[in-house]
């Protein structure tokens, strides 16, 4: 869909303001600078406070705009203090903040999320309200304002949450750390952002796919990370090209090693292939090279040997049973940088640098990644 208009609450304080004064001169608003403290055990207990019925509720009002200090007082709507719930007696309609706003400096009295909503909901035709249910208790709050001004409600849907365990997932603290630098911003690495996901080659079609297979329901879910991968690799495989990449690199030396030999950049699909130099020098990964050091291995599409930082080719054909592993001549030094934070060092080969940043490959073995900027890649998963 398209968004048919934009609008700025900001610039609609009049249009509240308005709405505020019919509610005090109804009697179903009223101005309070009770301390806090005192509030919330009069709203704990039930309790009307001494503003709650005072006279001249108008001309307490206009103090807000003209006598009363930022966090003096602030205008609350009536409700039922006997309501289950102690946040929706009385609940918060008003406050004065002191900043200075960027579009109106000049302003200091501000409507609460409770309050500016449904005005503007019943003035822009809002029949349907569709929010994570954390704003259940919102909706409680806002037919107060619907019934004082007799408007019909919207029919208000709430749908459970996505957690993500082990993440900073809440705006707010995401906001704070990137403040902090803790965070390099919305699309660093380390954060489930959207931003964040498209940076690291999950695709919109996989995301848009894993939450259509969650359902809209009110139970909580967290966020399948395998599965997600899984449809990004569903969805991007086909069309991605193959390279080796070698991490934290091991020289060799193979004596009688092809001077180049020809890869397929899929291995299903047709995408044509490339030819690689080869040679006697070679890398391998450090972690194929410890874990099978003195064993036969195939250096894949080229030769066998058996695995030492000085060894000899043993053969060209396939032989059946034998590890295969990448390797790398002539490489180019890369970084990839993981969803944990961490980088991972190696060697990748050439046919990286005729990569454009946004290209997406899968490094053998290794995992799918982005080319984020020259010789930077970022992980996407396995």
């Amino acid at each position: 869909c398209k968004v048919a208009d934009v609008i700025i609450q900001s610039d609609r304080l009049q249009v509240y303001y308005d709405y505020a004064e019919q509610l005090i001169e109804a009697g179903n608003a009223y101005v309070c600078d009770c301390p806090i403290e005192e509030m919330r055990k009069n709203r704990a207990r039930g309790r009307a406070c001494k503003c709650r019925n005072a006279p001249n509720q108008a001309a307490r009002w206009k103090k807000m705009f003209d006598n009363y200090e930022e966090g003096e007082a602030i205008l609350r709507i009536k409700t039922s203090l006997s309501h289950p719930n102690a946040s929706v007696r009385d609940w918060p309609a008003f406050r004065i903040v002191s900043g200075e706003h960027p579009r109106h400096p000049e302003a200091r009295v501000w409507p609460l999320y409770n309050f500016a909503c449904p005005i503007d909901d019943h003035e822009y035709g809002v029949n349907l309200v569709i929010r994570g249910k954390e704003h259940e208790l919102n909706a409680v709050k806002q037919r107060f304002v619907y019934e004082y001004f007799n408007w019909d409600e919207p029919q208000f849907l709430e749908y459970g949450l996505i957690k993500v365990p082990g993440l900073m997932a809440h705006k707010s603290e995401i906001l704070q750390g990137i403040s902090e630098g803790r965070f390099t911003g919305w699309d660093d690495i380390r954060l489930p952002t959207l931003a964040a996901l498209r940076r690291r080659g999950i695709s919109p079609n996989a995301i848009r796919n894993y939450m259509i297979s969650l359902g809209v329901n009110r139970s909580d879910s967290a966020l399948d990370w395998k599965k997600l991968y899984s449809m990004n690799k569903e969805e991007r495989d086909s069309t991605t090209k193959r390279l080796f990449f070698v991490a934290d690199p091991v020289e060799l030396s193979v004596e009688g090693a092809p001077e180049k030999t020809a890869l397929k950049n899929h291995p299903k699909e047709d995408l044509g292939e490339r030819v690689v130099a080869a040679g006697e020098k070679l890398f391998v990964a450090r972690n194929d090279f410890e874990l099978l050091e003195g064993k036969s291995v195939r250096l894949k599409d080229l030769c066998n040997v058996v695995l030492a930082k000085k060894c000899v080719n043993k053969g060209v054909k396939m032989e059946r049973g034998v590890p295969i592993i990448q390797w790398v001549s002539g490489g180019v030094k890369v970084r990839v940088l993981k969803p944990d934070g961490s980088v991972v060092e190696g060697l990748a080969e050439p046919a990286v640098k005729e990569l454009a940043v946004g290209d997406f490959v899968q490094f053998e073995r290794f995992g799918y990644c982005r080319l984020d900027s020259e010789n930077e890649f970022w992980f996407a998963h396995e």
